[in-house]
């Protein structure tokens, strides 16, 4: 396969990878009610995965990190046939993606869960390393390390400059806080029974934000997922997410915290 055809194939990659971040980032920030359609049980899930604390990193998206990674690999991808140079530091970019998958792969197993959307941009990257691997190791003549330095310079400042944006932009910004309203449920005696497993508990745990420390949470799970809890089996959960308020009536399934407060009494007013 001659040069142009596998630039062809690599940018097909990182556009299909990128397309795939834009996909998890919006189910991060926005999560579907009905949840994902790789959310098959409680091991294969994206939801799982993609809403826990491992998603994000300093308040990041990591699915946002993942999409600059192949905004960076496309600009770099696009001239790779007429600039030579780009080929090696594709090459090196790639190495770092692999090396974040790392981060990834360790998240999933503490969580037991598998994201099969994270688990395909990875394997797109793998993809992408062994394809310019192989143009790496066929250059008739490589770069010298003080000229790649100095070609890589630009691309190393625009890297850190995109990057730092958001950080910025999601580290300084208001952020609601629900803390008097979780307050008030648990105030209340109103119990959330859950799930660790549960890609729905997931949902409804991140509409809390942080505040969801303040929250009556009772794990049903046992730790290796072979059946419930003491507790919950005495209360008859049978599904979850089970709410469970201080006359006895119970909501299941993922709740609205405009259903929460409507059913509570709870004023929902977040603090900014």
């Amino acid at each position: 396969m001659d040069l142009k055809r596998q630039r062809l194939l690599i940018l097909i990659l990182i556009t299909l990878g990128f397309l795939i971040s834009l996909h998890l980032i919006q189910s991060h920030s926005s999560p579907a009610k009905e949840g994902e359609i790789c959310d098959i049980n409680g091991v294969l899930s994206c939801t799982l995965v993609n809403t826990s604390k491992y998603a994000e990193i300093f308040h990041v998206p990591v699915a946002l990190l993942g999409s600059i990674w192949f905004i960076i690999a496309f600009l770099l991808a696009w001239n790779i046939h007429h600039k030579k140079h780009n080929q090696t530091i594709l090459f090196i970019w790639t190495i770092i993606g692999l090396i974040s998958i790392i981060y990834f792969i360790v998240a999933e197993i503490i969580l037991q869960a598998i994201c099969l959307y994270c688990t395909s941009v990875h394997l797109i990257i793998l993809i992408l390393f062994f394809i310019l691997l192989f143009i790496y190791k066929n250059q008739p003549e490589k770069i010298s390390k003080k000229e790649l330095l100095k070609l890589a310079t630009p691309w190393l400042i625009s890297i850190i400059i995109i990057t730092l944006i958001p950080f910025l932009y999601l580290n300084f910004k208001p952020i609601p806080y629900y803390n008097d309203f979780a307050q008030c449920l648990t105030e209340k005696d109103v119990k959330f029974y859950g799930a660790f497993w549960c890609p729905h508990c997931a949902r409804q745990k991140q509409l809390f934000g942080d505040a969801l420390e303040k929250i009556n949470y009772i794990e049903c799970s046992l730790p290796d997922r072979s059946g419930q809890t003491s507790i919950c089996i005495g209360k008859n959960i049978t599904g979850y997410p089970t709410w469970e308020f201080t006359d006895g009536t119970r909501l299941s399934g993922e709740q609205t915290l405009e259903k929460l407060s409507q059913k509570s009494g709870c004023a929902l007013q977040p603090k900014k």
